[in-house]
């Protein structure tokens, strides 16, 4: 009972101090928690690039509304297009920090779709034809009818190199959809290309 107090008192003393800062700020909690979001953001971008590897560039489709379409209007070869800067920290053994700015458009029978956004993850070194896996978590803003929502991202990409600098990009992910009231997230799996190009700024050759 006394540990679970101390916990309880923690917690109502960890809030309390957020409320704090945030007033002292003049802003809501909600907007304090996407100011420090933003800088933490800040943080691990300007870790990445002093500590880095290789710069990817990357783009790709969603494969289903490329096919197929939907039963929303939307035909097949609608594009839907993720465009990606991949910042690679440091290789090591397990693998090696990704952090990308990123911006998506769909030409969504709707209306169109963007959304301007940010991500971090860990690729991790399978051993397997040099394929990675990396998880990640991403934060941006979406626009779609005049109008702006915050919205989150959880994605899973697979790497598959085909040449020294050229892989192919297997991209799962769920993303949170303000506009769409009976999905408010909704996931999608693209296919595309990365071409990354080494820095060589940590010292050492990159690993492709």
């Amino acid at each position: 009972m006394k540990t679970e107090t101390i916990i309880i008192r923690t917690e109502k003393e960890l809030k309390q101090q957020i409320e704090n800062k945030a007033k002292e700020k003049g802003l809501s909690v909600s907007a304090w928690g996407r100011m420090v979001m933003k800088a933490a953001l800040i943080f691990l971008f300007s870790i990445s690039i002093n500590a880095q590897e290789a710069i990817g560039f990357q783009v790709t489709q969603d494969n289903r509304l490329f096919v197929l379409g939907d039963d929303h209007g939307n035909s097949p070869f609608t594009p839907d297009l993720q465009f990606k800067v991949v910042l690679q920290g440091n290789d090591s053994k397990t693998g090696y920090l990704v952090i990308s700015p990123k911006f998506e458009y769909a030409q969504l029978a709707g209306g169109d779709y963007s959304r301007f956004g940010a991500e971090v993850g860990y690729a991790f070194h399978t051993y397997i034809l040099k394929i990675d896996i990396a998880p990640s978590i991403g934060y941006g803003y979406m626009f779609r009818h005049d109008s702006r929502s915050v919205s989150w991202e959880f994605s899973t990409e697979i790497k598959i190199p085909l040449t020294k600098n050229l892989s192919v990009i297997s991209l799962v992910n769920v993303n949170q959809r303000h506009d769409l009231k009976n999905a408010p997230w909704r996931y999608n799996v693209g296919t595309g290309l990365r071409f990354d190009i080494p820095t060589g700024w940590n010292g050492k050759q990159t690993r492709f």
